[in-house]
């Protein structure tokens, strides 16, 4: 917003700039106040200071209301701001939550005159780099990055909070020009303000209703209701203090947002009421499909990776998948735009990649396969384009001979590639497996060995 004002000032308008804070806002005209202005309330009244503050807007030459958090400012202010709104017709800049847009009544000062609403969407990945870089005066490294992106929910007041107190903690230090975390965690003490001024004007059921979703984790709405009444959770969600997504199977499961916010709960004292919560909420999760139980002493690496993967899914994971799931969206539909306009290799390829590993458009896929021009392209994206061919052919049940056939088809158009493959007898092929030992005898390693086709 200070921005905004500056770029406003330097065309040469005169910016009255009014700002709501949470503590200002039973203040009789705490907003009229903050404009800094020489104004005698007295006994005014909200007419005797709309006359005031209109006669100066009505000056000549090009005068801008800006109103910073409009939902923290005083009743008083909202009603001499409507008045002189309504008078000068002026323009106004205003500035909410979104929680507030759509808890609420829309505000008397919205009413009158034209209006345009912008939604300001939650930050990018890249575009938290570039504010971190901007307050840190170097760039963070990929994973303090996206730690913060996750616990901010791309929340700009949050990325800069979070960001400062890290630093000042001696969470994150400037290493080889970069920012990187010390630790695992960017939680600090510091943070404890900023976090219990999101909380403020919940009530005692609430504020349980979100230490119980600390506790659990992300958690099946339907198991969530057992614990936590439903009519808490539909407050919540208006306060915009739960996510809530949907996974492949239609399961509906919520957490906190901003993850910030699960932190603060978990790292409060373990009182007697906390653990008589934390056990109803083991009993009420106990009824939840468990994974099976994994040996951390085991050496495969993926195992491990898996059991960190399934001790990270009960936090945060809810709002950083909804997050990462919009942007493949963006991504995807950005790309095929681009397809669409030129079906060249090249824009096909980067349109396939977007949908290795995640959901795909069956449809889309098929007329990307089937409409892209392929007369022309680099080497690796024909080939590329063949094994996806080949691939879906599979995956559609077409069988391994017309897999192998679109292969070579595609293949014939690489620049200087193999000669028209043979026809093979795929049925005639028989894997077999070789095990031998390892050089301790204490374990034993396969091998699936594929003979040529016969």
């Amino acid at each position: 917003m200070q921005k905004a004002i500056a770029d406003l000032e330097n065309t040469g308008a005169t910016v009255y700039s009014v700002s709501g804070l949470r503590s200002h806002r039973e203040i009789p005209f705490g907003g009229i106040h903050s404009l800094s202005l020489d104004i005698r309330i007295g006994q005014l009244g909200v007419l005797g200071v709309a006359d005031t503050l209109a006669s100066r807007l009505s000056r000549p030459g090009e005068r801008v209301l800006v109103v910073d958090d409009l939902d923290f400012v005083d009743t008083e202010t909202v009603a001499v701001l409507d008045a002189v709104r309504r008078r000068t017709k002026r323009p106004m800049i205003v500035t909410m939550s979104e929680s507030s847009i759509y808890s609420m009544a829309q505000p008397a000062v919205l009413s009158p005159g034209p209006e345009a609403r912008v939604h300001l969407n939650p930050l990018r990945y890249e575009q938290v780099n570039e504010l971190l870089t901007g307050i840190l005066g170097a760039p963070a490294d990929t994973d303090t990055t996206a730690r913060i992106l996750t616990k901010s929910a791309g929340n700009p007041r949050l990325v800069v909070r979070i960001a400062e107190t890290a630093s000042l903690s001696g969470l994150i230090v400037l290493r080889h020009g970069q920012w990187r975390m010390t630790g695992d965690t960017l939680w600090n003490e510091h943070l404890h303000g900023t976090v219990e001024s999101l909380l403020e004007g919940l009530e005692a059921d609430e504020l349980t209703g979100l230490q119980a979703m600390a506790i659990a984790g992300t958690t099946p709405l339907d198991v969530l209701q057992q614990v936590v009444h439903s009519d808490v959770l539909d407050r919540l969600e208006q306060r915009g203090l739960i996510s809530v997504v949907e996974d492949l199977h239609n399961t509906v499961s919520a957490s906190i947002t901003p993850p910030v916010l699960a932190d603060y709960f978990r790292g409060q004292r373990v009182l007697t009421s906390r653990r008589v919560l934390k056990s109803r909420i083991t009993r009420a999760l106990s009824g939840l499909p468990q994974e099976s139980h994994v040996d951390l002493n085991s050496a495969d690496s993926l195992m491990r990776v898996l059991a960190a993967l399934r001790l990270e899914r009960s936090s945060d994971d809810a709002a950083t998948a909804r997050h990462f799931h919009e942007q493949v969206s963006v991504l995807e539909r950005k790309r095929y735009e681009l397809w669409n306009a030129e079906r060249s290799v090249s824009n096909a390829v980067a349109l396939l990649r977007v949908y290795w590993g995640s959901p795909i458009d069956a449809s889309r896929i098929e007329r990307i396969l089937a409409q892209t021009v392929t007369s022309e392209g680099e080497s690796c994206d024909l080939l590329f384009l063949a094994f996806t061919k080949a691939l879906w052919a599979i995956h559609k049940g077409k069988g391994l001979d017309s897999a192998a056939g679109a292969s070579g088809a595609s293949g014939r158009n690489v620049p200087n590639g193999p000669p028209k493959p043979k026809r093979q007898n795929f049925s005639s092929w028989r894997p077999t497996t070789e095990c031998r030992r390892t050089s301790t005898g204490s374990s034993r390693v396969c091998t699936i060995v594929t003979p040529k086709a016969v």
